[in-house]
């Protein structure tokens, strides 16, 4: 009676922990990202040695209370200091907007970091609006959550790849 009762625990665990995107080894190259937007072109090469944070921005529009308006000035700050060691990616889930729309965008809130069309391929389900995800320099996800500063997981992510 209790071997059944601790596989089903088991089993329930397991499967919980599998669906918990920050117990997996994901790696940078198991996600796809959509077209290039605005802001630099991210290569190979541009990449190579560095951390990448990629933001899911929302609809992205003019509204200043939208989510992509509140947290772009953090995430710019971010690229403005680290752009050395830390590449910014603004993943963009524009509905019914044109390359063109989110160009004005990006002048109109000085965005100077990449933005993609949003996330075409990942290995689990990205939230399309206040959601990040945080690599080291080797490509490894090391934060999938939210971009809140008083997130004591967020902050040390940050601090990890900053350093």
């Amino acid at each position: 009676m209790l071997k059944p009762l601790l596989l089903t625990l088991f089993s329930t665990l397991t499967l919980l922990g599998a669906a918990d995107p920050s117990t997996k080894n994901y790696h940078l190259r198991d996600f796809n990202l959509g077209n290039h937007l605005t802001g630099p072109r991210v290569t190979e090469a541009v990449l190579k040695g560095k951390a990448v944070a990629i933001v899911s921005m929302g609809t992205l529009s003019g509204n200043r209370n939208s989510w992509a308006a509140a947290w772009t000035p953090e995430f710019e700050a971010l690229h403005e200091a680290h752009g050395k060691k830390v590449v910014v990616i603004g993943s963009a889930w524009s509905k019914g907007l044109v390359a063109k729309d989110l160009a004005e965008y990006a002048k109109k809130f000085k965005i100077e970091f990449t933005i993609q069309a949003g996330i075409e391929h990942a290995p689990f389900e990205v939230p399309h609006d206040g959601h990040c995800l945080l690599f080291n320099s080797e490509g490894k996800l090391i934060y999938s959550g939210t971009p809140a500063k008083g997130n004591a997981d967020f902050k040390a992510a940050i601090k990890a790849i900053t350093e």
